[in-house]
C-alpha cells in the first residue's frame, strides 16, 4: 500500500513512479490541494493494484489510459473539481453501471454538485463535441476532394504540354541508352580486332629455336620433329591467313584515304599560298643577272611576252597620283 496525504507540493504524477513496487494493490492520493495532474500509465504495470483513492485534489478531468479502470474493485474521486464535459463521459458510463452517485460536477455552472452519473450524453455537450469532430473531418476530406480536383483540372487543361513534355523525356532517355549501346558495340568490335591482330603477331613472330645438332641420329631426329612443328605452324598460319588477310587489307585502305586526304589538304594549302603571293607581289621577281650582249634569239623571244604582261598591268592598275573624278564631272 502507497499512501501519499497530505503534500501540498505535490502537482504531478510520473509515469513509472511505481516500477519498483509492482506487488501495490492499494494506492491513496487524498488532500492533495495542487495535485491536478497524473500522466497516462502511471499506474499501468501494476497487476495486483484493486484499490485506487484519489479525494480532495485538484483534478479536473481524468483519462481512460490513466489505469485498467475494469480491473478495480474501489474507486474513490469525490471532492475534486469535475469539468463535466463530453470528454469524461466514459467515466459516467464507468460509474453508472458501478451505482456510484458520489462523484459531483463542479463546472460549468448550470451542472454545478450534479451527480457525473446521472447526466447524459446532451447535457455533457457531446452533440456540440461531435458537431465539431465532424465539421474538423468534413473540413479536411472537402480539402482533399478539392486539391485532387484541382489536379485534374490541370492536368486535362495542359495534357497537351505535358504529353510534350513526357515524351521529350523518355525519347532523350531512350536516345542517350541506344547511343550506350552503339558506343559499346563499336569499342567490342574494334577491341576484338586489336585482340586478333596481337594474336596473330605473337603466333607468326613466335618461332621456337632449334636444338644444337649432338649426332647424325639425334640431328635428324631433330630434323623431323622441326619439320613437324613447322608443318603444324605453317598449317596455324594458313588457316589464321584469311583473318590477318582481310584485317591487313581494311587497315591498308584506311591507311590510303588518310594519305589521299593528306595529299589533298597539302595540295590545297599550296594552291592557295601560291595565289596570296601572286596576288600580293605587284612586280614579277627579278631575273637572275647576265652579261651585256650575251642575251640569245631564244632569251629575247621568250622575256618579251612577260615585258607585255607587266606593261599591261601596270596600265591595268591605278596610278598612285591619279586623282578620281568626281560624278558631276562626267
Amino acid at each position: 500500500m502507497v499512501d501519499v496525504s497530505g503534500a501540498s507540493q505535490l502537482s504531478v504524477i510520473r509515469k513509472g513512479v511505481f516500477n519498483d513496487n509492482l506487488n501495490l494493490e492499494t494506492i491513496n492520493f487524498s488532500s492533495n490541494k495542487q495535485l491536478a495532474t497524473i500522466e497516462d500509465g502511471a499506474f499501468m504495470g501494476l497487476p495486483n493494484l484493486r484499490n485506487l483513492i484519489m479525494r480532495n485534489n485538484a483534478f479536473t478531468s481524468f483519462t481512460e489510459a490513466m489505469v485498467t479502470w475494469q480491473e478495480l474493485q474501489q474507486i474513490d474521486l469525490t471532492e475534486n473539481p469535475l469539468v463535466c464535459e463530453c470528454s469524461v463521459l466514459w467515466l459516467k458510463e464507468l460509474l453508472a453501471r458501478r451505482n456510484t452517485s458520489h462523484v459531483n460536477c463542479a463546472s460549468p455552472a448550470p451542472l454545478k454538485d450534479k451527480p457525473l452519473s446521472s447526466l447524459g450524453s446532451d447535457d455533457l455537450s457531446c452533440a456540440k463535441y461531435y458537431t465539431r469532430q465532424q465539421a474538423i473531418v468534413g473540413a479536411v476530406f472537402g480539402c482533399t476532394v478539392a486539391f485532387i480536383a484541382l489536379m485534374l483540372l490541370l492536368a486535362y487543361r495542359f495534357r497537351k504540354r505535358l504529353h510534350h513534355s513526357l515524351k521529350k523525356t523518355f525519347w532523350n532517355k531512350e536516345t542517350v541508352n541506344r547511343k550506350d549501346l552503339e558506343y559499346q558495340k563499336t569499342f567490342s568490335d574494334d577491341e576484338f580486332i586489336v585482340r586478333n591482330s596481337n594474336t596473330h603477331h605473337h603466333h607468326h613472330h613466335h618461332v621456337p629455336p632449334p636444338p644444337p645438332p649432338h649426332n647424325s641420329q639425334q640431328h635428324h631426329g631433330t630434323q623431323q620433329y622441326h619439320g613437324q612443328h613447322q608443318h603444324r605452324g605453317v598449317q596455324q598460319q594458313q588457316q589464321q591467313k584469311p583473318q590477318h588477310h582481310h584485317l591487313q587489307h581494311f587497315q591498308q585502305h584506311l591507311q590510303q584515304q588518310q594519305q589521299q586526304q593528306q595529299q589533298q589538304q597539302h595540295q590545297q594549302q599550296s594552291n592557295d599560298h601560291h595565289m596570296m603571293m601572286m596576288m600580293m607581289s605587284p612586280t614579277p621577281p627579278p631575273l637572275p643577272p647576265m652579261h651585256h650582249g650575251t642575251y640569245s634569239h631564244h632569251s629575247q623571244h621568250s622575256y618579251q611576252p612577260h615585258q607585255q604582261q607587266q606593261q599591261r598591268h601596270q596600265n591595268t592598275m591605278p596610278h598612285r597620283n591619279d586623282k578620281p573624278i568626281p560624278v558631276t564631272e562626267l
